[in-house]
């Protein structure tokens, strides 16, 4: 039961170190199974943590310094009657393209239309794929029923 502990540790049951190099200074017990855990050379393992910590610090670094711009825009929210003067049936023949223009900040932040159509046709092309296989994947249960 302890293998699958130490496979959370980074141990493997393929050993790869050559057989010489360990017998006899380990004590090999019947039914006991030999695991190796590889430890690279460069690496420091005592410093990990630190090493993980400076990462972190660095990472948190980049988020403050792209979030802290003065010229970052924050638009109030839509108001409930964004829509409320275009009834279901106008509103899909606009388009989600066009609805998402007429959002404040969307253009401000470099969308066109091209972009925002592009964008709506392949999340069309991606749906169309997932009925395709479904269909597929339906058919062939039905046969192998």
């Amino acid at each position: 039961y302890a293998i699958g502990y130490f496979k959370k540790q980074g141990f493997t049951k393929a050993v790869s170190m050559p057989k010489g190099r360990y017998q006899g200074l380990i004590k090999d017990y019947d039914g006991g199974t030999i695991m190796e855990c590889y430890v690279h050379p460069t690496i420091d393992f005592t410093r990990v943590p630190e090493m993980i910590q400076a990462q972190k610090e660095f990472i948190l670094q980049r988020i403050r310094a792209g979030t802290a711009k003065s010229d970052k825009v924050v638009y109030p929210p839509l108001p409930p009657d964004f829509y409320a003067g275009q009834d279901v049936k106008s509103r899909a023949e606009k388009g989600a393209a066009e609805r998402s223009l007429a959002i404040p900040g969307v253009s401000e932040a470099g969308w066109t239309m091209a972009d925002l159509m592009a964008s709506t046709r392949d999340a069309k092309d991606s749906d169309k794929k997932k009925h395709q296989l479904k269909s597929d994947l339906l058919a062939l249960v039905s046969k192998v029923q």
